[in-house]
């Protein structure tokens, strides 16, 4: 596991004072949390950022008795903020996750694992909410029943859209693993190495460009007008 409970409420508690790291990618900045972020390794291209070594896990195996649990949870408040560039807005952002789901029953009748891996990227600029993305790996695999969902490696992505025109966003990031083994013998792993993003910008209408438009609307409502008289 990256963290402990005990330290992922340390990191909250003294993130204003946090030391920040930067990468400027094609037309925004971004600024992330190295209380959070610290000690992965950090990539970027163009549009798109990662974090890499995450060294998320969470593993177990089935007892003789009954069942057994393991899980991993961090959570990232503000743990990075995108700026677009002056005449950009923020169209949509992509959040990605790289990991294994591994769930083996094992040889007992009624052996059962299975192991889930979670995140979910909350976007907001500073108390408004803007949107939400997530990703969910799930697999199950029973000796009576036979196996649920996709189990081994996994990339998973989902896209947050911006309504309006956003020039910057900040991301409160959770990440969830659990897993459960049944029997002696059963087995279940859960992992997340990678978390990447992608960012889609678009350029933002001049102040020219809204008013050619609101004349080119007036023109054509005038048009429509005189058609409907004549054909009255």
């Amino acid at each position: 596991m990256k963290k402990t409970l005990l330290a992922t409420i340390l990191a909250l508690a003294f993130s204003a004072g946090a030391q920040a790291g930067t990468y400027v990618g094609s037309n925004f900045t971004v600024s992330y949390d190295d209380a959070f972020w610290g000690g992965t390794l950090f990539t970027g291209s163009g549009t798109g950022f990662s974090f890499a070594d995450l060294g998320y896990e969470a593993t177990t195996g089935g007892g003789i008795r009954g069942e057994r649990t393991a899980s991993y949870y961090d959570f990232g408040m503000s743990s990075l903020t995108i700026t677009a560039n002056a005449g950009y807005r923020i169209v949509s952002i992509t959040s990605g996750a790289t990991g294994s789901v591994l769930a083996s029953p094992g040889s007992a009748v009624d052996g059962f694992a299975l192991a889930s891996a979670d995140t979910q990227s909350v976007w907001h600029y500073l108390s408004t909410p803007l949107a939400v993305s997530s990703t969910s790996a799930y697999f199950s695999n029973s000796a009576g029943e036979g196996s649920k969902g996709s189990g081994g490696a996994y990339n998973l992505a989902d896209t947050a859209s911006f309504a309006g025109i956003v020039t910057s966003a900040a991301l409160d990031y959770s990440i969830n693993g659990w897993v459960q083994a049944y029997r002696l013998g059963s087995s279940a792993t859960a992992t997340q190495d990678t978390a990447y993003f992608n960012v889609t910008l678009a350029p933002v209408p001049e102040p020219e460009s809204y008013a050619l438009l609101l004349a080119g609307l007036g023109v054509m409502a005038t048009v429509v007008r005189r058609r409907a008289r004549r054909n009255a």
